[in-house]
């Protein structure tokens, strides 16, 4: 599977962006129990953050790369920012969709 996490980056966030790192750790489990990424198609997963000044929003990457393991998502997700002031998740949604490419 190919999951996409769109987040926040609003000054209230900080205590959501640590849940998700753990989130998704707990999702990959439940995926790989049901035979989701289980076999030589891994799951993979993305960030897209939303409401940095200046950027509607934004792919966050790891090593260049949109994509990455669920035990990579925690170190992808420390570069989320908390200084964002708009919260356009629709903006986040077109963006996702209009610039990921599944892997």
């Amino acid at each position: 599977a190919c999951v996409v996490t769109l987040i926040d980056e609003s000054g209230t966030m900080a205590g959501e962006h640590a849940w998700v790192q753990n989130a998704i750790i707990e999702l990959e489990k439940i995926l790989v129990a049901a035979s989701v990424g289980a076999g030589a198609k891994k799951n993979v997963y993305a960030i897209v953050g939303f409401g940095v000044p200046d950027v509607s929003a934004r792919s966050v990457t790891l090593n260049g790369n949109a994509w990455f393991a669920a035990d990579k998502f925690a170190d992808a997700a420390r570069q989320l920012q908390t200084d964002g002031d708009t919260e356009d998740g629709y903006y986040a949604v077109k963006f996702a969709l209009d610039t990921l490419t599944i892997p």
